[in-house]
């Protein structure tokens, strides 16, 4: 559908490759993280876990969507990484291992929130961010948990924004 066609063609944006990596993930992953920024952004609300489920359900509903529906996911997407690439540089969300979803579904989030208000030491208060030991519980293990979710969302929209 239409809705699928628009994560692909995110999927190649330039800012978001610089984000996730350079490389197609052959299993989709990348794309995955492109729908769950904004199953969390538009709809955080009604999440429940477990996290497949969630973003199916918002999957389908939005599959027939409007064209000026995908045309704003496809601004605030487009304006989120690249804000993020210009304040946070290349691979931020690269925590302990690899990508950490957590990390980047809480901070993408919140930027989008504040786009037009970044602070001007949001890089330092990022750093602050991902020490913080709440956070840091909640992007570490159980990260589907509704609790953790809504929690390290607020956390970051608290040291980002705050």
């Amino acid at each position: 559908g239409d809705f699928n066609n628009l994560l692909n063609s995110l999927n190649l944006d330039e800012s978001w490759r610089q984000i996730f990596g350079k490389n197609m993930d052959k299993r989709q992953r990348d794309v995955e993280l492109i729908l769950r920024f904004l199953a969390l952004f538009y709809d955080s609300k009604s999440y429940d876990k477990p996290m497949k489920d969630f973003l199916s359900t918002f999957m389908k509903t939005h599959q027939h969507a409007k064209a000026q529906v995908l045309s704003g996911y496809k601004q605030v997407f487009v304006g989120v990484v690249g804000k993020v690439v210009k304040c946070l540089g290349s691979k931020p969300f690269h925590v302990r291992t690899g990508l950490n979803a957590a990390v980047f579904d809480s901070v993408l989030v919140a930027f989008a929130e504040n786009l037009s208000k970044v602070p001007p030491d949001v890089k330092s208060r990022y750093e602050v961010l991902k020490k913080d030991p709440n956070y840091e519980k909640r992007t570490r293990s159980a990260t589907t948990d509704k609790e953790a979710v809504d929690e390290r969302l607020k956390i970051a929209r608290r040291i980002l924004f705050g």
